[in-house]
């Protein structure tokens, strides 16, 4: 909750000492407007980067990666500090026109969305591939993260019967370990039966850790295994014809 007033009480100082500001320097000048456009401005600017802190911290809370929301944020920055900058020099020290200094800061908001808008798509490509990658290298991630927790359960039977359906998992982990991890969109079919076999294989370990007694679950296991073998044979193979 604390985290979550930070960011909401960095702009209400930000606004007040703003106003207070405007407040002081708006009667001594006779360059109304100018002074309500500098206001509107640098609202608008802390605005922006008001949400970026807040994003930034929502992303840091959920302990994601910020690199691809970092650049937007510094440019955002640079943006604010731009509108301090002619609000300082333009319109306090020089005292340039009014459609003048309206165009100075068309021209900076122009540019501040137009690069914006290209990070944003970048950010968004960026992230569309790692999806895709992700999506085509699930099937070997997803066999070895079951293989290992069924490894581990059974580790501490020591039965006679259980050595030979150890050894298999182990050969198909090594089997799993030199495939090609990065799949094709065609394989789909093919690479959900295996996660289907998978969670069938996985469910069988898990009565027999349950039911020691029950050595059918044994022979079942073993005869998932052949055929998950043999299909991630056939799925290799297919593969290496595509590439």
């Amino acid at each position: 909750m604390k985290a979550n007033r930070f960011p909401i009480l960095i702009l209400g100082i930000g606004l007040i000492v703003m106003i207070a500001v405007f407040t002081g320097i708006t009667p001594w000048r006779t360059d109304f407007w100018q002074g309500l456009i500098s206001f509107a401005a640098l609202l608008f600017a802390a605005a922006i980067c008001y949400q970026s802190v807040y994003v930034v911290s929502k992303v840091t809370r959920k302990e994601e990666t910020v690199a691809g929301f970092l650049a937007v944020v510094v440019l955002r920055s640079l943006y604010a500090l731009a509108v301090i900058f002619h609000i300082v020099f333009f319109w306090m020290s020089v005292g340039v026109s009014l459609y003048a200094y309206i165009l100075i800061h068309l021209i900076t908001l122009a540019i501040w969305a137009m690069g914006t808008s290209i990070l944003l798509w970048f950010n968004g490509y960026v992230r569309r591939q790692e999806e895709h990658t992700e999506a085509l290298t699930r099937l070997v991630k997803q066999m070895q993260l079951s293989l290992r927790a069924m490894k581990q359960q059974l580790e501490t039977k020591k039965e006679a019967e259980y050595g030979q359906l150890k050894a298999e998992l182990q050969q198909l982990s090594e089997k799993v370990r030199f495939s090609d991890p990065l799949s094709s969109l065609s394989m789909k079919v093919l690479e959900d039966n295996l996660l289907w076999q998978m969670e069938a294989l996985e469910q069988c370990v898990q009565l027999l850790i349950k039911n020691e007694a029950d050595i059918g679950n044994v022979e079942l296991s073993r005869k998932l295994i052949a055929d998950i073998t043999n299909d991630l044979s056939k799925r290799n193979s297919q593969l290496v014809a595509l590439k």
